[in-house]
C-alpha cells in the first residue's frame, strides 16, 4: 500500500510513499527498544550537544523545511517560516534541559526517600496534519532529552514534514534507532497504540481518535502488565471575552487574524466571541 502526499492548496501530488502497517510498526518498535539503552546511556552533556545540533540544522535549512510544510499543509509560507522557527527553538531549549531532570530526596521517618527520574523507553507519538512539524517537534524533543526512543506516527495527509525532520535527525548525528517515522493511516497508528512495548503514548487530534487510542490502551495485552500512560490533546472551543473599555480597533483585528489564520484550522483559534 501507498501514502498519496498532496498539495491541498493546488491539489498537485508531491510524492507517493510506501503505507506503513503492522509489520512496519513491529520492525520499528523492535528497533527502537534495541536502541534504547545506547540512547540512555549517552551522558546528559553529549545528549544535549546532539540536540543542539539538530537545532542547528533545522536553522540552517529553515527555508527548504518552511516550503516542505508549506506544500504539504497548503499554508502560506509566512505561517510555515514562523513555525520552522518554533521547531529549532524548541530543540534549543530541550537540549539545554536535558540535564535539568533530577529526582528528590525527602526525609522520612528512619532515614530518606531517593525519587529518580529515568526514561520510560519506546514512546509513540501521534501528530496531525495542521501544525505537523512543530507538534512533532513538542512531543520529540522532550522525549529524546529524558533518554527515550521515538516511533512518530504523522497525519497520513502530512508525513512530508516528519520525514525531513528524519532527515535532520541522521544528519545531525543521532542514533539511528532513537528516531522512526511511519507513514500511513489508521493501521499504523493502531498498531502502535497496542504494541506491548510501547510504553507512552501522546497524541494531538480529534476527539474521536482520542477516545478510541484511551481504550486501546487500556485493554489487556499479553505481556503488558500495566496501562499505558497516555496524553491527549484533543482541541479546544476558544472563547475570546470582550470587556467594554476595550479598543475595538484593536480587538477586530485580532479576532479575525485569530479566527481566520490557516482557516481557522487550528485548535487554537477564536470559536465565539462574548462581548459586552
Amino acid at each position: 500500500m501507498t501514502v498519496t502526499v498532496v498539495n491541498p492548496a493546488t491539489e498537485e501530488i508531491i510524492a507517493t510513499l510506501p503505507s506503513a502497517g503492522v509489520e512496519e510498526t513491529d520492525a520499528a518498535v523492535a528497533a527502537a527498544r534495541t536502541a534504547c539503552p545506547g540512547w540512555r546511556a549517552v551522558s546528559p552533556r553529549d545528549r544535549g550537544r546532539l540536540l543542539r545540533r539538530l537545532a542547528a540544522l533545522v536553522e540552517e535549512h529553515g527555508e527548504e523545511l518552511s516550503r516542505i510544510e508549506s506544500q504539504n499543509v497548503g499554508k502560506p509560507i509566512a505561517g510555515a517560516r514562523g513555525e520552522i522557527g518554533m521547531v529549532a527553538d524548541v530543540f534549543h531549549f530541550y537540549a539545554g534541559a536535558v540535564d535539568k531532570k533530577h529526582g528528590e530526596t525527602i526525609p522520612v521517618a528512619g532515614g530518606v526517600d531517593l525519587t529518580f527520574r529515568e526514561p520510560l523507553g519506546v514512546v509513540g507519538l501521534i501528530v496531525p496534519w495542521n501544525f505537523p512539524l512543530t507538534i512533532a517537534a513538542w512531543k520529540v524533543a522532550p522525549a529524546l532529552a529524558a533518554g527515550n526512543t521515538v516511533v512518530l506516527k504523522p497525519a497520513e495527509q502530512a508525513p512530508a514534514c516528519a520525514l525531513a525532520l528524519y532527515d535532520a535527525f541522521r544528519a545531525a548525528g543521532l542514533p539511528a534507532g532513537a528516531l522512526h517515522v511511519l507513514p500511513g493511516g489508521d493501521e499504523p497508528a493502531k498498531a502502535l497504540v497496542s504494541h506491548p512495548h510501547v510504553h507512552t503514548i501522546a497524541f494531538t487530534g480529534s476527539g474521536g481518535a482520542g477516545r478510541d487510542i484511551l481504550r486501546r490502551a487500556a485493554e489487556v495485552v499479553p505481556g503488558q502488565h500495566h496501562l499505558k500512560r497516555v496524553v491527549c490533546e484533543m482541541g479546544g472551543k476558544n472563547i475570546v471575552i470582550v470587556d467594554a473599555d476595550a479598543d475595538v480597533d484593536d480587538v477586530v483585528p485580532a479576532l479575525m487574524r485569530s479566527a481566520f489564520a490557516f482557516a481557522g484550522q487550528k485548535c487554537s483559534a477564536a470559536a465565539r466571541v462574548l462581548v459586552h
